[in-house]
């Protein structure tokens, strides 16, 4: 009923100021009601973006040479670039490519937005900044 509709908006508020965004959430309602989608990705400070990795992916140098891995979970990213490397994982495929420090030391290296929770195939995770 519309108690559940109230405790549900209620919610999604809450998450929103967790996140420290809730001075960009101004427009909801602005969709027939629907919630807007939450962004993917969320600032933690210092210039990183907690995003959520669904499967242990490979990590590749700028010259797109295989390094290292980044484990399943929640990960640090500073921002993500279109590249010319494609990645291919199920029904998810994705050229764009999300900068981090992978779990073997390397650090300023790309993981493919397709291992990102919250994108869509050959476009950006929403929350993340463009490099």
């Amino acid at each position: 009923g519309p108690g559940d509709g109230g405790s549900g908006s209620a919610a999604s508020g809450g998450s929103g100021a967790a996140g420290g965004s809730s001075g960009t959430g101004g427009g909801k309602g602005g969709n027939g009601g629907a919630p807007a989608p939450d962004p993917a990705c969320h600032p933690r400070g210092g210039g990183k973006f907690d995003c959520t990795v669904w499967k242990a992916a490979t990590s590749f140098d700028s010259g797109h040479k295989p390094v290292g891995r980044l484990n399943a979970g929640t990960n640090y990213f500073f921002c993500q670039k279109k590249l010319r490397h494609r990645e291919t994982e199920g029904r998810w495929t994705n050229v764009w490519w999300a900068k981090t420090d992978d779990d073997k030391g390397n650090r300023n290296v790309f993981v493919s937005d397709v291992y990102l929770k919250g994108g869509k195939n050959d476009s950006p995770v929403p929350g993340l900044p463009v490099c």
